[in-house]
C-alpha cells in the first residue's frame, strides 16, 4: 500500500496521517490527545449507526499515520515509538469495530498473565470487545471499570513501555465512549 494523503473531515476539522505524524514528532501532546480522542469518538459514533466506511476512513488515517511514524520509530525517535503503539493499539479496536466479536473469559485473568507480546494482543482484542458491547449497551459503568482495569494493569507488574502504550490506544476509545454516552461528545 502506498502512503499518500489520507484525511477524514469530522466536523469542521480535517485530520490527516500527516498531522498525526507532524503533531507526534513535535512532541505536542495536547493535540496529539485531541487528535486521539476525536478519531476514537468519530469511529464510535459511525459504529453505532453502522456506518462501516466511516469506521474504515478512521482506521485508514490511523494506520496510515502508524506506518509513517515507524520509520522515526526504527531511527529511535521515543515519542514515535510510543505512538506507534498507541495507533497499534487505535487500530486493534477499529478492525474489531470492521469484525465484531463477543467477549468471552475472564478478562482480569487475562490482564494478569501479560507476558508476551501476544498475550497483549489477546488482551487488547478481549478489551476491544468489551469496550465496543459496553458502548453499544450504553454501560458507562462497565466502561469505567475497563478503564480502572486499564489502569490497574499500568501500574502493576511493571509491564514492557510496549504494553503500556498499546494499552493507551484502547484507552482513548473508553474515554471517548465515556463522554459520548454522557452527553458530553468528544
Amino acid at each position: 500500500m502506498g502512503l499518500g494523503v489520507c484525511l477524514i473531515t469530522i466536523g469542521e476539522h480535517v485530520i490527516s496521517a500527516d498531522e498525526v505524524v507532524e503533531q507526534v514528532r513535535g512532541l505536542r501532546l495536547l493535540r496529539i490527545y485531541w487528535l486521539q480522542y476525536t478519531l476514537a469518538g468519530e469511529a464510535l459514533r459511525a459504529y453505532r449507526s453502522g456506518d462501516v466506511e466511516r469506521v474504515m476512513e478512521v482506521k485508514r488515517v490511523v494506520d496510515e499515520a502508524k506506518a509513517k511514524l515507524e520509520a522515526y520509530a526504527e531511527a529511535g525517535e521515543l515519542g514515535a515509538r510510543i505512538y506507534v503503539m498507541q495507533l497499534a493499539g487505535m487500530s486493534q479496536v477499529l478492525a474489531q469495530m470492521l469484525e465484531p466479536r463477543e467477549p468471552s473469559g475472564d478478562i482480569r485473568v487475562l490482564a494478569a498473565g501479560v507476558s508476551s507480546g501476544d498475550d497483549v494482543v489477546r488482551l487488547g482484542d478481549e478489551l476491544a470487545a468489551r469496550v465496543l458491547h459496553a458502548y453499544l449497551a450504553e454501560d458507562v459503568g462497565e466502561l469505567r471499570e475497563l478503564r480502572a482495569l486499564v489502569i490497574s494493569v499500568l501500574r502493576g507488574s511493571s509491564p514492557t513501555w510496549w504494553f503500556l502504550e498499546r494499552r493507551g490506544g484502547v484507552e482513548s476509545f473508553i474515554s471517548a465512549a465515556v463522554a459520548d454516552l454522557e452527553g458530553g461528545g468528544v
